[in-house]
């Protein structure tokens, strides 16, 4: 009878098993990079109009049409903790993505210091985020463009900072 009550009190516990689930999309909003054409310069902002509105006040200004490109998607501000209780483990790789303002261009940190964009990882897979972002300079002007890739464009090819290493990994 013993025998028995122990399979079963293992069978029980082994249920208990943490499973990560992704961020889904109803949980995530795109990131923006903001152009100014005659300064060759990008800003960068969720669809949230303080952030809008602070870059667009900064002295430099962005042009919100021609100039605007998504480069990933991060949890926003308000679907952190709903992401946190579905995904318990990969969360703890999650950080706070801001943007501060240096010069003409603007540097990223992971502790929503400036303009704060959502939830981004620091680590490949975390909650689902897949998309590797790194940071590129520009040849032409004093600009840090963030990107999957940019070797593309003439004006960033071969200009990849920190080694080629990722700053930080987005949904796509």
């Amino acid at each position: 009878m013993s025998a028995v009550f122990f399979t079963l009190l293992l069978l029980s516990s082994a249920v208990a098993i943490i499973v990560d689930t992704p961020a889904n999309p109803s949980q995530l909003w795109p990131v923006y990079a903001y152009y100014n054409w005659g300064q060759a310069v990008h800003a960068f902002c969720p669809d949230n109009p303080s952030c809008i509105n602070a870059i667009q006040h900064n002295g430099i200004g962005y042009d919100p049409t021609n100039g605007k490109v998504a480069i990933g998607k991060a949890v926003s501000e308000s679907r952190i903790t709903a992401v946190r209780i579905a995904c318990p483990i990969g969360s703890t790789k999650l950080r706070n993505l801001g943007f501060t303002k240096s010069g003409k261009h603007y540097v990223h940190n992971l502790l929503g210091f400036g303009l704060k964009q959502g939830w981004v990882s620091t680590q490949f897979g975390a909650c689902g985020a897949t998309v590797p972002i790194k940071r590129w300079k520009s040849r032409v002007s004093d600009d840090l463009m963030y990107a999957r890739d940019l070797e593309w464009n003439t004006w960033y090819r071969g200009l990849v900072q920190d080694g080629g290493a990722v700053q930080f990994w987005m949904w796509p």
